[in-house]
């Protein structure tokens, strides 16, 4: 080449060459490769996980076999606890939906860790290989992310699984993050990526094929994927390194409403048309879907009822107590009295800071009468205890504390997914039950301890009577009637044939005579609620102005609207609306009233007579007789409702020629709490501008329109 013979200095350099050519050949088995292509042979090898035999395959197969204790034993931080009965039925209907193909509801308590189970459950699935893509579906918007965030968490740093599944954990422990995993290869020559993938956008995961060189164990790619009900899962698929679309063939739903959704028919309807159209297609051709939902049951029609009744869908339903005290259900029972005892007992020791003190010795003094027969479907859920907070004796006292806690009406739709049909219980209300709530501990004029607001309110009859209440409202809506009574002293009754102007002049003194006798009632209320409807209203405001210096006593004049006419976006309205409740001002007298929404407060304060004495929400009658007082209050029945057009429409029917005072006396009552911050937070705030007609429920009948 050089065209002469080679320098010594040249011989030596070629000798050297040729050296390092035979050792880069005795290196690489081959010819030698060009410097880019020896960088890419190092990167290969950092990108690297090969397969992997498990630390202990025989452990391994023997907590495959028995899911309760795979998820206790790889998953303990999440499972701490023993696994009830409520549990292991959620556990046991994963698996057959998984395997049989059969769709599931199961009606499990609130706050019984249905959500945990569902995550990890479809984490046993793709590890075990009994599903390839399962879908976890909650109802808060972040759920998808929260889901892969702990799947991802758990691939990456669990010891126990990386240990006896090191082909599905291996390539998460090296990252977590989407560029570099789907570098990860398995093989070098020829090179074989894992195929591993985090998308984040759409709660995915992609998990890598199995191929155990020892035990071998093989499976095909598989997939995890979190979603929100109010999020789009449409169309739900990925791609895998073999060219194979995935769609997912397990879906579990993750209580799919809220309460505000089990309360609107326009909405449970919108939450079922998605899970019917959009979730049960999203399987490909080869694989049917199966569903397996975990509900609470919050209303009567709601979104886990049409999930319950579906045609072909295998039903399961525990609540929190599983059997009740032997002769709960019997008329006057002994036990139920003695819970009720209880309840006063633990009631009393709270209002005096005794951190339940009261309610565990009640207890383990008569806990033989009090839970005999008595079983709950998951013996660990009660308040441990610590130094500074003393425990609960075990999980019967702490089911009977939930129930008194939560009330009635929350306890059996939360806790044992029997929700009491309200619209029942409304219209069969009848006096003995209003009566049957009659504290007889109680004197009239006594404001108990609990109570942290008390309430004046009048209804206005001039042509007969005022009627009149006093009632203690304590922060959790629990009410007790104080007083009552009907003002009939003259000027009353008021003669219909005087003119305007003089029958303005008795009502306004009749009110300062009024006004004057509540406020020297030994129950002086906080706040004084009248009547301002029809041709009384100029009058009320009138007076709302001087009644402060004429009675020693403010009056807040108030006014009701039907839910199909209540509307707080008024021009005379003046402030926020609170619980259903606003203020307005009257330009022409300078006053101001409230308005509220009656049919919604009229329900409510039928529903607080259906509660247990004491209880959340409750009402209860101070010692006396109150026949006349309940039979007004029942004057009034409630025979259907639904929202049309962004509203809720009550339909009331009222009994013939019976005076139905005391109930609005009533109403009022909850408005005035509602206005002072002590209310339900489910009163209408009035129409949607774009919301449309929905069906019609009237005396039990859908009537569409």
């Amino acid at each position: 080449m050089a065209g002469r013979r080679l320098r010594n200095e040249e011989k030596t350099l070629s000798e050297k060459l040729a050296g390092i050519r035979q050792l880069e050949k005795l290196i690489n088995g081959k010819d030698a490769k060009s410097c880019s292509e020896r960088i890419r042979n190092l990167r290969n090898r950092d990108r690297l996980v090969p397969y992997a035999d498990p630390e202990d395959a025989k452990r391994r197969k023997r907590l495959e076999k028995d899911p309760a204790k795979w998820l206790q034993w790889y998953l303990p931080d999440r499972f701490p606890l023993a696994f009830g009965d409520v549990h292991k039925q959620i556990i046991s209907a994963c698996i057959r939906a998984m395997t049989t193909g059969t769709s599931i509801t199961d009606a499990a308590p609130r706050g019984f860790g249905k959500t945990s189970l569902l995550w990890g459950m479809a984490l046993f699935g793709v590890l075990t290989g009994l599903t390839r893509f399962p879908v976890v579906i909650g109802w808060k918007a972040s759920a998808g992310a929260e889901l892969l965030d702990q799947w991802l968490g758990a691939l990456s740093g669990n010891e126990r699984l990386a240990a006896d599944y090191p082909c599905q954990c291996a390539p998460f422990i090296e990252s977590v993050q989407s560029t570099r995993l789907k570098g990860i290869l398995r093989k070098l020559d020829p090179e074989e990526k894992a195929g591993c993938d985090v998308r984040k956008v759409r709660g995915l995961v992609i998990l890598p094929d199995v191929q155990e060189p020892t035990t071998g164990r093989r499976m095909k790619q598989c997939a995890l994927a979190g979603a929100s009900m109010n999020g789009s899962i449409k169309g739900l698929n990925v791609g895998l390194l073999s060219g194979e679309t995935l769609r997912p063939d397990v879906a579990l739903l993750d209580d799919p409403q809220d309460e505000k959704t089990a309360d609107s028919e326009a909405l449970v309807k919108k939450v079922i048309k998605k899970i019917d159209y959009g979730i049960r297609s999203l399987a490909g051709p080869r694989r049917r879907l199966t569903v397996m939902a975990a509900v609470t049951c919050v209303n009567i029609g709601d979104v886990s009822e049409h999930l319950l009744t579906r045609p072909g869908t295998e039903i399961i339903k525990i609540g929190q107590i599983t059997t009740w005290p032997d002769g709960w259900a019997e008329k006057d029972s002994t036990v139920r009295a003695m819970w009720d005892e209880w309840n006063a007992e633990r009631l009393d020791g709270l209002q005096n800071l005794d951190g339940g003190k009261k309610a565990r010795a009640y207890y383990r003094a008569h806990k033989a009468e009090m839970t005999a027969g008595m079983s709950v479907s998951w013996n660990e859920r009660y308040h441990v205890g610590d130094d500074v907070r003393p425990g609960d004796p075990d999980a019967l006292f702490a089911a009977m504390w939930d129930f008194y806690d939560l009330g009635e009406s929350a306890f059996m739709a939360e806790r044992q997914n029997e929700p009491i049909k309200e619209g029942v219980s409304v219209y069969a209300l009848k006096p003995e039950h209003i009566i049957a709530r009659t504290d007889h501990d109680r004197p009239p004029f006594y404001v108990p301890e609990w109570s942290r607001l008390v309430v004046a309110a009048t209804d206005l009859n001039p042509s007969y009577a005022f009627t009149w209440g006093v009632d203690a409202f304590g922060g959790d809506q629990r009410n007790g009637v104080v007083a009552y009574g009907f003002f009939k002293d003259s000027p009353l009754p008021i003669d219909s044939k005087k003119t305007p102007a003089e029958k303005e002049r008795l009502l306004f003194e009749a009110l300062v005579l009024h006004g004057r006798q509540l406020a020297a009632l030994p129950c002086r209320p906080n706040h004084w609620g009248v009547d301002a409807g029809g041709a009384q209203f100029s009058a009320v405001l009138k007076f709302s102005l001087i009644s402060e210096k004429e009675c020693g006593l403010k009056c807040i004049p108030m006014t009701g609207r039907a839910g199909k006419t209540y509307n707080p976006h008024v021009k005379t309205r003046v402030g926020m609306v609170r619980n259903g409740v606003y203020e307005c001002y009257d330009k022409e007298t300078r006053a101001k009233w409230l308005c509220f929404d009656a049919d919604f407060y009229r329900e409510v304060a039928h529903l607080a007579w259906l509660g247990t004495i004491g209880a959340p929400g409750s009402c209860s009658l101070f010692a006396g007789r109150h026949d006349e007082w309940a039979a007004q209050i029942c004057a009034e029945k409630l025979n259907g409702k639904a929202e049309i057009a962004g509203r809720m429409v009550y339909n009331w029917t009222q009994t013939p020629n019976a005076p139905h005072d005391a109930g609005d006396v009533h109403t009022m009552f909850y408005a005035l709490a509602g206005w002072n911050g002590i209310g339900t937070g489910g009163a209408a705030s009035g129409p949607s501008k774009k919301s449309k007609t929905v069906s019609v429920v009237v005396n039990g009948k859908v009537v569409s329109r």
